[in-house]
């Protein structure tokens, strides 16, 4: 481009470079608008099916009543369609911030109206979160009536050895499990530590230095490692009522270096 090329943002009329520049923005609001209804749809559905099974698997019972006889067959495909639906919430909620923020980027909505609806939304999806990942417990178990659950008597003595050695070194229990999909971008809404969100352009925020790093320089690690999750160690550390390791809740961010430091337990 030449150095006589008009400026971008300067009122040019329509059809120049500089409206040509605002396309991108309305077309990208569009497509997410399609996206979410399409998402939407199918979150309804799943709901619907869900709650059908629910009223046969789980219906009320009244307190003087005799508990009926769980089948086993329908609980996990009741599990299992939980999953579905968790999954199904999360991404539907995943879109509608991306259309809240798209929306207000292109001054459709005022940033105040879009931070409280980007809050409201967080909480939405973290609770599929949740259900997720109760879902996903109780189709383990049901997948698997004989499992046998080790369980550890937390008045011994070499109990927090054994729980620093699972911390240290996962690799000898069960199978290794990857980092749940979206972890740092969920990790970023979580603490909201986006530093467009603060007028800090594109930076993102590392809880250890505390300071505004260039994205690229940032990851998230976790704190406790989510594989204790699946080995019922979760439940013993906090308490059956705490909620998923898989949780950004679960997640540092931090410069890559620190950690880098942080994942081989040089520092805690």
């Amino acid at each position: 481009m030449s150095d006589s090329s008009p400026p971008i943002g300067m009122g040019s009329p329509k059809g120049s470079l500089s409206a040509l520049a605002f396309c991108p923005k309305r077309l990208d609001t569009t497509r997410l608008k399609k996206e979410h209804d399409t998402a939407r749809r199918a979150s309804k559905q799943l709901t619907d099916a869900f709650k059908a099974l629910q009223s046969e698997v789980e219906p009320y019972i009244a307190p003087d009543q005799e508990l009926p006889e769980v089948d086993p067959e329908a609980s996990l495909r009741f599990a299992s369609l939980g999953i579905e639906l968790a999954l199904q919430e999360k991404e539907t909620t995943r879109l509608e911030r991306e259309l809240i923020a798209s929306e207000r980027d292109a001054g459709s909505i005022s940033p105040h109206a879009a931070n409280k609806q980007l809050r409201d939304t967080g909480q939405r999806y973290y609770s599929a979160g949740d259900d997720l990942w109760r879902h996903k417990k109780k189709k383990m178990r049901l997948a698997d009536p004989g499992l046998e659950v080790p369980i550890l008597d937390i008045r011994r003595g070499g109990v927090s050895d054994c729980i620093l050695a699972l911390y240290r070194k996962p690799d000898g229990v069960g199978k290794s499990r990857e980092r749940p999909k979206n972890w740092r971008r969920d990790a970023l809404h979580y603490y909201n530590a986006n530093g467009a969100d603060h007028g800090e352009g594109s930076d993102v925020w590392c809880h250890v230095s505390g300071r505004w790093f260039v994205k690229e320089f940032i990851k998230a690690a976790h704190i406790v490692p989510y594989f204790l999750d699946f080995e019922g160690v979760g439940e013993l550390l906090f308490g059956e009522r705490t909620q998923s390791l898989e949780r950004a809740g679960n997640a540092l961010l931090l410069s890559k270096r620190i950690g880098s430091w942080f994942d081989k337990f040089w520092v805690s």
